[in-house]
């Protein structure tokens, strides 16, 4: 029995070692390019609004915004797309697809509605700017996880 504690004891010494130098990742890592390209994403979503939102309603068809749209459209799927190459990014995959949802719900109501009303153009553009903020937020967060783990 006891080389049997001995043993266990011995075992449990030797696993706590290896574990002080073992770190579990449970988060992607940073990528500033992909906060960069984010933030410039964002800015031509606002310039999107901002034009829209400037211009007199009868100049809101959905034909004059259309290749905005799709540009957008493009730039929001290449960000979906590099989300979702990169392991343990679930919470960021989640968010950039809300956005993308969004951005085509809106692009579908403009197209069949074929007007933008002001007030739907600020609120839409309120809720996009606060969809952006939390991909940057949480790319951050990551940035801010790697800093902790490496100063361990």
């Amino acid at each position: 029995m006891r080389i049997k504690q001995r043993c266990a004891l011995l075992f449990g010494l030797v696993l706590s070692l290896m574990m002080q130098g073992c770190a579990y990742k449970w988060v992607a890592k940073y990528d500033a390019a992909l906060v960069a390209e984010t933030l410039v994403v964002a800015k031509q979503v606002d310039r999107f609004y901002g034009h829209l939102i400037e211009s007199p309603h009868s100049h809101r068809p959905y034909e004059n915004y259309k290749t905005e749209y799709i540009d957008i459209e493009v730039n929001l799927r290449s960000l979906m797309l590099q989300h979702k190459t990169r392991s343990l990014n679930d919470e960021s995959i989640a968010i950039a697809q809300i956005t993308l949802d969004k951005w085509l719900k809106y692009k579908q109501a403009h197209q069949e509605k074929d007007s933008y009303k002001t007030v739907l153009a600020n609120n839409h553009r309120a809720r996009m700017t606060r969809l952006f903020t939390a991909m940057v937020v949480a790319e951050e967060a990551k940035n801010m996880y790697q800093d902790q783990s490496s100063d361990e």
